[in-house]
């Protein structure tokens, strides 16, 4: 009975021997196998994170904030600007109806150029120096009045164009300031 159970047991030894070396194969197999899958879908991931990040940087909206004085000289009959203080900071600006891309009676129009002068956007905007007041007349009913002035500052927010390098303000095709908007200080 004994020998019997030896070689049972050394039977069973055998098969048991044998299976873990097969059961050990799968495991290194599978093992390798995830490795590699995993490996491959890190690297293909990484990849979308850098160029999700480098589309990211090129296409962030900018914001002008410029802060302009404006006057018409009575004797030379010019107007003359300046730049009072600019800012640009990412932004988006919120669209408005204010601007308009056709030209008003007195109207003053602001261009965004790129390095070569070349006019990217061009918009109206109304005179500054032309203010309107709305009051009460002698009847009781509400009027309007434009008044000119000789001087006014004003501040203007432009969403920029990424290619823009210069903003130039016009009236009646007459530049009255060119703001480079690379330069540190004007």
């Amino acid at each position: 009975m004994n020998c019997k159970r030896k070689i049972i047991n050394e039977l069973l030894l055998r098969v048991i021997f044998f299976e873990m070396k097969d059961f050990r194969k799968f495991i290194i197999n599978s093992l390798i196998i995830l490795f590699l899958i995993l490996n491959f879908s890190s690297c293909k991931i990484s990849k979308q994170n850098i160029s999700a990040d480098y589309s990211a940087l090129e296409t962030k909206p900018m914001i002008a904030f410029l802060n302009c004085s404006i006057l018409y000289d009575t004797i030379s009959q010019e107007h003359k600007m300046l730049l009072i203080s600019k800012i640009i900071t990412e932004g988006k600006v919120k669209e408005t109806n204010k601007h308009s891309e056709t030209n008003e009676k007195g109207e003053f129009n602001y261009c965004m150029l790129d390095k070569n002068n070349k006019i990217i956007s061009q918009t109206y905007i109304p005179n500054p120096l032309i203010k309107t007041i709305e009051y009460v007349d002698e009847s009781g009913s509400l009027a309007k009045k434009d008044i000119k002035l000789d001087s006014t500052q004003f501040s203007l927010r432009i969403s920029l164009d990424p290619e823009a390098k210069y903003i130039s303000f016009d009236i009646h095709k007459n530049q009255l300031l060119l703001i480079d908007l690379k330069a540190e200080k004007e």
